[in-house]
């Protein structure tokens, strides 16, 4: 399977009171104009149940919400709802290793095997090392994922550091790590254990001690528990039929995240430039590095894809088996946009032109010229 199909499912959508006029001329979207997009792709289109937008620009944030949480479900879907954010989580695994380099314990050049626990060796070609930025930029030569038995999903909860370890010393790299980009969960299952590892904790402590807590996101995790429970959006199908939580398990830094579109607009507006954050000057770190990435159509930098030629955004999106997710970041105009939605996109193509149910709708309120599918 390619990237926009099982890789993006497995791997891998926007608030404020009013949009600014320096966001685009004419592009100022009401709440109801908002809503009557949800509302038309929940209840005509159905191609989810539930949808949240929330928008953050000059520290001022609105979230629009319509539909519930599942189908045949009361309950409303709101800023507060919790989401799968799948890819997206790669952005947060991308900024501990920044906020690592910033803390001076490594550097973004430091070859991965370095800081990976005890046995483990990643292969070389041409006698290059496989560093921890080509894995922040799926330029590593590493695939999507490594060969799996059986359903991929339950393979991926069931799959141990000594698989991961046996696989990586047999394998052999067909060309210099850093040289093409090809997207790679495994990467990113590696760069968090390489991270938690050389920080003596657990990915999820890690996760907890650098970004979460320090940002206030306490709806933001990779373990939901207690009254959070109830807050849980559903995953669905294209056919919205009801589709189980995924477990990554070693992967999870690829792509378990669960978060709220309030949690998101709260990440959004501490990593624009100019926040003020404990995580600001990380987060511009992160886009310090990129590299061609030609089959999105722009450049990879760290955990962020740079899209929109002339004039660039910031964009990540994450789809797990049955939900999506897009942040959008206008840096200029200090604008962030969220699109959660708790279906499986009806399109895997790279936005604009497919997508459709969250990065197509992210993208375009912050270019009104980009379609909506």
């Amino acid at each position: 399977m390619n990237r926009r199909s099982f890789g993006l499912v497995l791997g891998a959508c926007a608030g404020f009171l009013a949009l600014p006029r320096a966001f685009a001329e004419g592009a100022a979207l009401s709440d109801a104009a908002i809503r009557d997009i949800l509302r038309r792709r929940v209840d005509v289109d159905r191609r989810a149940t539930g949808m949240v937008v929330g928008i953050v620009a000059d520290g001022r944030r609105r979230v629009v919400a319509y539909g519930t949480q599942a189908a045949g479900d009361s309950r409303p879907v709101a800023a507060d709802t919790l989401f799968e954010i799948g890819s997206l989580t790669k952005v947060f695994t991308a900024l501990l290793l920044a906020d690592a380099v910033q803390r001076k314990q490594l550097r973004f050049d430091d070859p991965v095997d370095r800081y990976l626990p005890a046995g483990f060796q990643t292969p070389q070609y041409n006698g290059r090392a496989i560093t921890l930025a080509d894995l922040a930029t799926h330029t590593s030569g590493l695939p999507l994922f490594p060969p799996l038995t059986g359903h991929p999903l339950e393979a991926l909860a069931r799959y141990t550091a000594a698989d991961l370890r046996a696989w990586l010393a047999g394998l052999a790299l067909s060309r210099d790590p850093g040289s093409r980009w090809e997207y790679s969960n495994v990467g990113y299952g590696l760069l968090g254990l390489a991270l938690a590892n050389q920080a003596g904790a657990s990915y999820e402590g890690l996760l907890d001690r650098r970004i979460l807590d320090p940002l206030g996101l306490r709806d933001t995790t990779l373990h939901p528990a207690g009254t959070a429970r109830d807050r849980l959006a559903v995953g669905h199908s294209p056919t919205l039929a009801p589709v189980p939580p995924v477990d990554l398990g070693l992967f999870a830094p690829a792509g378990a995240l669960r978060s709220t579109a309030q949690d998101l607009l709260r990440f959004a507006e501490a990593v624009l430039p100019g926040s003020g954050s404990p995580l600001e000057v990380p987060a511009q770190q992160l886009l310090g590095i990129r590299r061609p990435a030609p089959p999105i159509g722009g450049d990879q930098a760290l955990g962020w894809e740079m899209a929109g030629g002339t004039d660039p955004y910031v964009v990540k999106d994450g789809v797990t088996a049955g939900q999506a997710a897009s942040i959008v970041l206008d840096l200029p105009r200090r604008i962030g946009v969220v699109v959660l939605s708790n279906a499986l996109p009806v399109k895997m193509k790279a936005p604009p032109d497919g997508g459709v149910g969250a990065a197509d709708l992210a993208r375009h309120l912050v270019r009104p010229a980009l379609p909506l599918g």
